[in-house]
């Protein structure tokens, strides 16, 4: 089976670094309250074979999905330094040839102090980690 899950949270987690250097991030669902902010979650939530490209019984491309959820709190700036990290992994997950295919404020129901914003993007992986748009 074709895994790219940790390749792209590595990527995309030191990229964001390089913008925002305290951020934290997870490859798991953030239940509740981060330990840090701004926090992001990066998780692969669906990944299956991409039938039009199997031969017998090798899979050749992976059709995936990453959830990405952004979180901050504090003053007034927590919505704008949301938007900030939105559209740097739009940015980059666009760049490597995901399509985004939601992104919306989420509630945090865990405490609605916190800001936060889901998105998800949805690719077709090569074995050779070739990103494709569908």
């Amino acid at each position: 089976m074709l895994d790219f899950s940790d390749v792209i949270f590595s990527w995309l987690s030191l990229a964001l670094r390089e913008d925002f250097p305290d951020i934290y991030t997870s490859d798991d669902d953030i239940v509740g309250i981060p330990p840090v902010f701004p926090a992001v979650s990066i998780v692969q939530k669906s990944t299956v074979n991409y039938q039009k490209t199997r031969d017998e019984n090798m899979e050749n491309h992976v059709s995936v999905m990453y959830q990405i959820d952004i979180y901050t709190n504090g003053d007034t700036t927590k919505k704008e330094q949301a938007r900030c990290i939105r559209d740097k992994v739009s940015d980059l997950m666009l760049s490597k040839g995901f399509n985004r295919t939601m992104c919306s404020p989420t509630p945090n129901l865990a405490n609605m102090s916190i800001y936060r914003i889901s998105m998800r993007f949805e690719g077709v992986i090569s074995g050779n980690g070739v990103v494709y748009s569908r």
